[in-house]
């Protein structure tokens, strides 16, 4: 096998474990989101593309607090829970 094919086929597994790692971890947030829902928290989040790869940016808020709250994260998970950890700081201070 040429040294072009080898590169090709390099490239290509590394897309389907990508793919595959991805799928878990929007499985994994849209567990979280159901059960943050359910203490009648919104949650969102985006991919934001940069030239360097990007992030995901999650959004949440709750009925107790007048603000959203938006961390960035490497994952959807990360970028959730830090925005949990962050919502939760200002929740404690508040009262």
């Amino acid at each position: 096998m040429g040294q072009w094919a080898g590169e090709w086929m390099g490239r290509s597994w590394w897309r389907i474990w990508e793919a595959g790692l991805d799928g878990l971890d929007a499985v994994r947030a849209c567990r979280l989101r159901r059960r943050l829902w359910r203490r009648s928290w919104l949650v969102s989040w985006e991919r934001r593309l940069s030239p360097t790869g990007g992030c995901w940016v999650a959004r949440l808020s709750c009925p107790e607090l007048p603000i959203t709250v938006a961390r960035r994260g490497r994952s959807r998970c990360q970028a959730l829970e830090r925005a949990r950890t962050a919502l939760n700081r200002l929740l404690a201070t508040r009262d």
